[in-house]
């Protein structure tokens, strides 16, 4: 039997959405196994994310799945603290093929939290640096393809307006890692996030 010890430990996340960032600190309980093991019991303690590296997979019920998992909706990210949805192949609303304008997206959103993702409500529009914190440059698509399969080498919407020019906002490119302003009327993939408790 292993000696399990509650720590904290604080994240510094920082939230582009305007040129300024702003630094958000989040206080997060943890339980180490006396080991490098540690377990994340998330700011409302009341779902556990097991994982030994950055990302978790999560099943559709919101319960840890192992590493080996071949089927799971959502991915907890543990640098960050939030959890992200994983794009899907079954021709449904989260099917990697759809695409939405900017103003789409937010409905998009809506759906997704009224079919309660992973169980959760709280799903969103990431910000574009929450979008960022995604890329791995030099990999096509730019991204974890181990825990975000499905995910293609396209450009995704973040919820943050492009203040320079109107009826423009921000997206990712998961094609080459970069960040765009573009018109709002354009098509492109969305991926919801949601803090993850």
């Amino acid at each position: 039997m292993s000696l399990k010890r509650l720590l904290f430990i604080t994240l510094i996340t920082f939230i582009s959405s305007t040129s300024f960032a702003k630094e958000r600190l989040v206080l997060m309980p943890v339980v180490t196994d006396g080991g490098d093991k540690m377990v994340s019991v998330g700011l409302s303690a009341k779902k556990t994310i097991r994982s030994s590296d950055r990302y978790a997979k999560i099943s559709s019920r919101g319960k840890v799945l192992s590493d080996s998992a071949t089927d799971w909706a959502c991915v907890q990210d543990s640098k960050t603290g939030l959890m992200w949805e994983r794009k899907q192949t079954d021709g449904g609303i989260q099917d990697k093929s759809k695409k939405y304008t900017f103003h789409e997206a937010p409905d998009y959103a809506k759906r997704i939290n009224h079919n309660r993702l992973c169980d959760f409500s709280g799903w969103r529009m990431p910000t574009k640096g929450e979008l960022k914190t995604l890329v791995i440059k030099g990999k096509k698509p730019t991204i974890n393809a181990d825990y975000f399969s499905n995910t293609v080498s396209s450009n995704f919407w973040s919820g943050s307006s492009y203040d320079d020019y109107p009826f423009s906002a921000w997206y990712v490119s998961f094609s080459d890692g970069y960040d765009y302003g573009y018109n709002e009327s354009n098509s492109y993939a969305v991926r919801v996030v949601r803090d993850g408790q």
